[in-house]
């Protein structure tokens, strides 16, 4: 250590103001980052995506079909994806940044005459930095004190070999380049692997060594996450099995129907609804915002493989001292050569004159401002406890040189001088057989002190020896061994066990986790604080007797032993790689500059960031920002957590695409109107996206995730179980959502009304999805009273949508989409609540089985076996479902009323010369004509009579005089019935003609309505104040746009018959409405051939 007396407390260092001015206007300590990704470039990235591409050429069809707002919605929700994209990934980035900033390198600098440690970036010119073995140098300095300094410049240099420095008082003028001895610089990048010192910074960042010859100081180059790997693999299958499936479709479309432009459209919503492009963004979301959520425990993920690896630990190594234990020092029990001992609880005012000198030498033989939790206590001692006067511990002594501890002698000198005193006082401590060796005592004297050591760590103690010498000669000798020392005696010091260390260890031996402990301390000492720990005592290693067991031996011993004392740090090494031989999945924790190897080596290195070196962590992939045994268990705890939501959100993604692509090919293999598009699509990923990567991210963890054992290294993400379990989950909500579509279809609900019962129904069944995928084991009631923030935010946003797209005119237009009443929104309703209660039923059998589907399925139906509880839950399903089905059977009829049941239709809108959409029912229109037209089972009525014969024929006399024989029940009939009321009309008043019929394609009238035509101009002809609007109307086959074109050239050529029947031209105007608002289906030449028909709206002037 430094000569703290004369630096640390001669060096104010820089002011905090001064710090913080420097760090403004020079920037931070660190190299240019080039890989850091700025918002422009994730909004390119996102721009790349298939799903925005899909989503793009969708928007492209629609318009050269020439529908303007369709296209323009369209690109609204693709900026809205690359909005929520970009904001996520941007976030992503941030966390990942804070994170960054974690990792760099910390820095003990004195700023205001305190000592403090801060990150290596924050680190300005003129800051006095304290450099320590194991330190990374975090910027280039010039040293004005060091002692046995030497650095390892190989970054710089090339040369393995360290080289010496000195300080720059005592070095000539020379130059400022990295490597040689006996310089007074050291260089951003070096480490120090011997000795201590202190330095002024004289640059940092760009303008340091390594700034200037480009070298990167990031820490290794780590391969992408094994999930991340196996997530762009499915979704490369998965695209190419879509772009099939979509080329498939679009010939099949194209080819049977006719319109290729629509056939794109399909295949595009064919296409998204395949694709599931959640996953890659799931992966980095769940990622980064774990990586996050641990740091906030107070552990430090420097790499994602580290999340995936915390949950198949299977053992735990961990040191003693700080991990397990309080790391506060304090000396429990002097003894001293003799064997007389002194308890520290034993001390009441003053103690015994006769331990003095082991005090004294025992503070002489540690740094004058200790960092080091033994050293402090010896300082907190001696304060407390010597004498004020007629101490070696005076003002005028001072450190002249460090012999620092070896692996080949754990034992640390220090040489003192005072102006009294003409010889050199070396004070030394350290390892007992250390002290021992150094004193050079005989088997007798070395025996007592075995005794006495292993009485002393019998009680949980950590002994040290202490030792003085006194040199007369001038020249110091270059090994503390050539000193002449006599023992003084031993110091027992005790480090109190953290109190949340049992109930960890309990809840590890719970999760299928073998704690082990590896420490530097007596084998007693070891025992003692692992029997208070919880720990199996049984087997206790030592490092000797390590060094003599072969590599076969070790692995053996290492299936029982969890106790290793006296380890050197290059021991561990051999620890991990024993476990990895055993099949074990190996964590293992580390500090110093030696434990690197064993940290790299591990399955999980975890590096101590309080007390730890630069080295440790850099070779660890978690770093413990408190150094406590407990964080390491909650790291686990949150590492299971991210995992068993990452299988949550896939089983969910796989079950949510399955309804979403089968309602897409449905249509096209039956024939049945097309009913979702690009912007429905669009839709659903609203909704999925922030659910995937928000709802199932925050989920809290399973109640048994700490009473499970490790999961397999190779188990897959993308399991047999979890897959099979999402596809059962979809292909139940695809049938029920199937099954409402064609009920809907058959009792001959308008197009519009059957797309958007259906829509309406998947989404509350996606919903339902959602409560089932939340928890593997809790039930249904237990998960509701699961906090979710994020899910309740997402309900609210669905319902929000979904309330707008059925209450907004102009959206409902867009999304094409008829108007739903009551009991529709109670069959949605109701299928997301069957969704639910029928899953939630399975799951609770495949709970059972073990969450191994797969296997269970081919047990029940292979081989023919169920055991009890899955024959019991199996039977309640299946009277569920039967129920259900009945019930839905049953009252569908009642509930799913068709809209239209007469051959006549009286509607009315408000008038506006803007409108392009079809007419739609009206309120007004009913009180207006109630009288007139006739109930729905007077229309019932007369439309079987029809079918059976010619309808009944009234004579009508007209105000002009004429007398109009019309049918009793039809057109014409009701708009005279209208006319003759008089009523206001405010509005637009709508009559279908009920005896046109055109051929498929066709804009000329069939000559069957020939005659309700010439009834239709005389009526026009008798109220000369009537205006009439002629509306035309298509089937669905063909392309939309050409669809509107033929009906305006259908109404236009109803214009014109009338108009040469006598009608006014300036009373006649016409427009084409295509295939909106159907009045039967299309599935059928029949309800084909009624949608392809004429209204009339009638106002007055």
């Amino acid at each position: 250590m430094p000569d703290a007396s004369l630096a640390l407390h001669s060096t104010p260092g820089l002011s905090e103001a001064d710090a913080q001015a420097r760090l403004k206007s020079e920037g931070y300590n660190e190299l240019p980052r080039p890989q850091r990704r700025t918002p422009l470039r994730i909004v390119l990235e996102v721009l790349r995506e298939p799903m925005l591409a899909l989503l793009i050429g969708g928007g492209v069809i629609y318009l050269l079909l020439g529908d303007l707002k369709e296209a323009l919605i369209l690109l609204v929700f693709a900026t809205m994806s690359v909005v929520i994209t970009a904001v996520q990934e941007t976030r992503t980035e941030r966390v990942l940044e804070a994170l960054r900033d974690l990792t760099s390198p910390r820095a003990l600098v004195i700023r205001d005459g305190v000592r403090k440690r801060i990150a290596g970036r924050e680190v300005v010119r003129g800051d006095v930095v304290v450099l320590s073995e194991g330190d990374r140098v975090p910027a280039d300095a010039a040293l004005s004190e060091c002692q046995d300094l030497q650095i390892d410049e190989s970054l710089l240099t090339g040369e393995s070999a360290p080289v010496r420095k000195i300080s720059r008082a005592d070095a000539p003028l020379g130059s400022r380049r990295p490597g040689g001895d006996d310089l007074p610089y050291v260089f951003s990048g070096s480490l120090v692997v011997r000795g201590a010192g202190i330095g002024e910074v004289i640059a940092t960042g760009a303008l340091s060594e390594i700034g200037k010859i480009g070298q990167s100081l990031s820490t290794l180059e780590t391969e992408p996450p094994r999930l991340l790997a196996q997530t762009r693999r499915l979704v490369g299958v998965f695209a190419l099995a879509g772009g099939a499936v979509s080329v498939l479709a679009v010939l099949l479309y194209g080819l049977l129907r006719g319109g290729w432009l629509d056939a794109v459209l399909a295949g595009i919503a064919l296409g998204m609804s395949m694709l599931p492009e959640e996953f890659p963004v799931v992966l980095t979301v769940f990622m980064a915002m774990g990586a996050w959520r641990i740091s906030r425990a107070r552990v430090l993920t420097r790499r994602a493989a580290a999340i995936e690896s915390l949950g198949s630990a299977t053992v735990l190594c961990t040191d003693k001292t700080g991990t397990l234990t309080e790391n506060q020092m304090s000396i429990a029990e002097l003894r001293l050569k003799n064997g007389e001992a002194l308890r520290a609880g034993q001390i009441s005012r003053s103690m015994p004159a006769s331990f003095d000198h082991l005090v004294q030498f025992g503070i002489l033989a540690s740094a004058p401002d200790p960092f080091d939790p033994m050293e402090k206590a010896f300082h907190d001692f001696g304060r407390n406890h010597l004498p004020k006067t007629g101490t070696l511990l005076g003002p005028d002594w001072k450190l002249l040189q460090t012999y620092g501890l070896r692996s080949d002698l754990l034992a640390m000198s220090q040489v003192w001088q005072s102006d009294a005193t003409p010889e050199f006082v070396v004070a030394a401590k350290g390892a007992p057989e250390a002290i021992a060796t150094l004193c050079r005592l005989n088997e007798t004297e070395f025996a007592a002190v075995k005794r006495s050591v292993e009485g002393m760590a019998a009680e949980g103690q950590r002994v040290l020896g202490v030792a003085n010498a006194s040199f007369a000669q001038k020249a110091l000798p270059d090994s503390q061994r050539d000193f002449t020392f006599e023992f003084l005696g031993l110091v027992g010091l005790a480090d109190p066990l953290r109190s949340a260390v049992p109930a960890a260890v309990s809840e590890c031996r719970s999760a299928g986790i073998r704690v082990v402990m590896i420490t530097g301390d007596y084998p007693a000492t070891a025992k003692a604080i692992a029997r208070q720990a919880g720990l199996n005592t049984d087997d206790v290693v030592t490092g000797q007797t390590l060094e003599s067991e072969s590599e076969a031996q070790l692995a053996r011993r290492m299936r029982t032993a969890s106790i290793f004392a006296r380890i050197m740090p290059d021991q561990k090494l051999r620890i991990v790689n024993a476990l990895k031989a055993n099949g074990e999945i190996v964590a293992m924790t580390g500090d110093g500059v030696n434990d690197a190897p064993s940290l790299k080596a591990a399955h999980i290195g975890i590096a101590m960031g309080g007390r730890g070196t630069d080295v440790a962590r850099e070779a660890s992939s978690i770093v413990l920002l408190d150094d406590d045994f407990g964080s390491i268990v909650k790291a686990i705890r949150l590492g299971r957590r991210i995992y068993d939501n990452l299988r949550k959100a896939t089983g969910f993604i796989f079950a949510v695409h399955v309804p979403i692509a089968g309602l897409a090919i449905l249509p096209l293999l039956l024939g049945l109107p097309i009913l979702f598009g690009p912007m429905h699509i669009a839709f659903l990923e609203m909704v999925i996206d922030p659910v995937c990567s928000l709802v199932f991210e925050a989920e809290i963890e399973e109640d048994d995730v700490m009473r499970r054992p490790p999961r397999p290294t190779d188990e897959p993400l993308f399991s047999g179980p979890v897959i099979a379990w999402g596809l059962i989950q979809g292909a139940f909500a695809f049938a029920l959502v199937a099954g409402i579509f064609l009920i809907a279809l058959k009792r001959g609900m308008p197009e519009t009304e059957v797309r958007a019962l259906t829509f309406f129904s998947l989404v509350l069944a996606i919903v339902g999805l959602i409560f089932v995928n939340r928890t593997f084991s809790a039930s249904l009631l237990t998960a509701l009273r699961r906090p979710n923030t994020a899910l309740a935010w997402v309900l609210l946003a669905v319902v929000a949508m979904l309330s707008l797209t059925l209450l907004s005119p102009p959206i409902s237009e867009l999304f094409r989409f008829g108007p739903l009443h009551l009991d529709d929104l109670s069959v949605t309703l109701g299928a997301g609540v069957i969704v639910l209660v029928l899953l939630e039923a399975l799951k609770y059998v495949w709970r059972g089985a073990g969450l191994n589907g797969v296997r269970w399925l081919r047990r029940i139906f292979v081989q023919g076996r169920v055991n009890a509880r899955a024959s019991v839950g199996w039977t309640a399903a299946a009277a569920m479902a039967i129920s259900l089905g009945w019930l839905l059977i049953a009252y569908a009829p009642k509930l799913i009323t068709p809209r239209e049941t007469g051959s006549s239709r009286v509607e009315r809108i408000e008038a506006s010369p803007a409108q392009q959409g079809a007419p739609t029912p009206s309120k007004e229109t009913k009180s207006a004509v109630e009288e007139a037209q006739p109930s729905g089972r007077e229309q019932e009525t007369s439309t079987r009579t029809a079918a059976g014969g010619p309808p009944k024929l009234l004579s009508r006399k007209l105000p002009s005089g004429l007398i109009l024989n019309v049918p009793s029940s039809g057109m014409e009939a009701n708009l005279l019935a209208f006319l003759e009321r008089e009523a206001k009309i405010e509005g637009v008043t709508w009559f279908d003609f009920d005896r046109l019929q055109f051929e498929t394609g066709k804009a000329k009238p069939r000559a069957a309505f020939q005659e309700q035509l010439r009834n239709i101009a005389e009526i026009l002809a008798a109220y000369p104040n009537v205006i009439a609007t002629i509306g035309g109307y298509t089937d669905s086959v063909g392309a939309r746009r050409a669809n509107r074109r033929l009906s305006k050239a259908r109404a236009d050529s109803v214009m014109r018959e009338l108009t040469n029947l006598g009608v006014d031209a300036s009373r006649l105007n016409t427009k084409g409405y295509g295939e909106s608002h159907p009045v039967a289906t299309n599935d059928t030449e029949q309800g084909r051939t009624k949608n392809r028909r004429i209204s009339l709206g009638v106002t007055r002037k």
